[in-house]
């Protein structure tokens, strides 16, 4: 009748084992990028405050116009309004169509997308953003309201900061941005076409 002997570790190879395993963990998150701290988590952080704010304008503007209401005469407010939501639908939709996948509501262009200088962006650099301006005001106006005047006028300095934050962004990820910036203005069309490499 033959017998088998089983082998258990002594508590001296259980001990190096564990060492030699805490030692490659270590290396292994001291190689390892703190994604935390990093230029791309940085951006999104802050892209996620932008937006929030933005959000909150919005409806700042949404409530402000209906209770403050009829602070003057309605019929010359109302066809400011109305011009006014005209070149709002007019840029914004373009801008929507033209930007098709590229569209993110984040000041930091969406991972693999291009830069789009044709179509509405061809005569300006932030129609999205004008779009937004000119709604504003024109909310206002056609409530005739001047507490929502006011907050829309705070909105149009927020959107100017946001877009010259994402024009920073937009430098550093297209090479071609820049001199397209210089061609171009920021809010009101210009109805010379930009085209690369002109003066």
């Amino acid at each position: 009748m033959s017998s088998s002997t089983a082998s258990f570790p002594n508590a001296g190879t259980v001990a190096l084992r564990v060492r030699e395993g805490s030692a490659r963990v270590f290396a292994k998150n001291s190689m390892s990028p703190d994604l935390s701290s990093s230029p791309v988590a940085a951006a999104s952080s802050a892209g996620r405050a932008w937006v929030v704010a933005q959000s909150l304008f919005l409806i700042a503007l949404g409530i402000a116009a209906p209770l403050w209401s009829g602070q003057w005469p309605r019929s010359a407010s109302i066809s400011i309004g109305s011009a006014a939501f005209l070149f709002a639908a007019w840029t914004g939709i373009s801008a929507v169509f033209r930007l098709g996948r590229n569209r993110t509501p984040f000041p930091a262009p969406r991972p693999g997308s291009t830069l789009v200088t044709t179509g509405i962006y061809a005569r300006i650099r932030h129609p999205l953003y004008s779009a937004m301006m000119a709604m504003g005001l024109g909310w206002a106006c056609f409530w005739s309201s001047g507490i929502a005047l006011v907050v829309a006028a705070v909105f149009i300095v927020f959107l100017h900061a946001k877009a010259s934050f994402e024009e920073k962004l937009l430098s550093a990820r297209f090479e071609d941005y820049p001199g397209y910036a210089d061609r171009l203005p920021r809010y009101l069309p210009s109805w010379r076409v930009a085209r690369r490499g002109s003066p």
